[in-house]
């Protein structure tokens, strides 16, 4: 009996684990250490707020102290921003894989990495645009990535 295995999907769904299982326990577990960096996990759920000891949480809280590059309208494309899209053929994929890239175009050269975007079954790369976290990554120097597989 032969079986076939999708190898690139396989590896996806390996690497998905690995993350997940990274994520639940070293952030989910009330604190632990990345490196030699020590993570506290706050839980913003608490009618207080333990970072300031105010009353207040991320719900209720106005933007001060977020810098004001920060702030956009998704709306309204940064000037700085180059968005590619394109499709591009992967051999042994059943269709065209569609990516969108953005990138600060002041800051090409000075990239500090990349970050892939990957989303659901019900949800597309446009999803990420539409929410701006691409956008966010690109004002902080990053190249972001979002894909749609076939």
């Amino acid at each position: 009996m032969t079986v076939n295995v999708n190898k690139p999907l396989l590896a996806g769904l390996a690497i998905v684990g690995v993350a997940a299982y990274f994520i639940w326990t070293n952030l989910f577990s009330g604190g632990s250490t990345i490196g030699n960096k020590s993570v506290n996990v706050v839980d913003l759920s608490q009618s207080s707020n333990q970072l300031s000891g105010e009353t207040d949480n991320w719900r209720t809280r106005p933007l001060e102290g977020v810098p004001r590059e920060l702030w956009f309208n998704v709306a309204e494309p940064d000037p700085n921003h180059e968005v590619i899209k394109m499709k591009v053929k992967v051999d042994g994929a059943t269709g065209d894989v569609f990516y969108q890239e953005i990138f600060d175009k002041t800051k090409k050269d000075q990239l500090k990495g990349s970050v892939l975007l990957l989303h659901g079954a019900k949800y597309s790369s446009q999803n990420w645009f539409d929410i701006g976290t691409p956008q966010h990554f690109a004002r902080f120097g990053y190249r972001a990535v979002a894909i749609d597989l076939p």
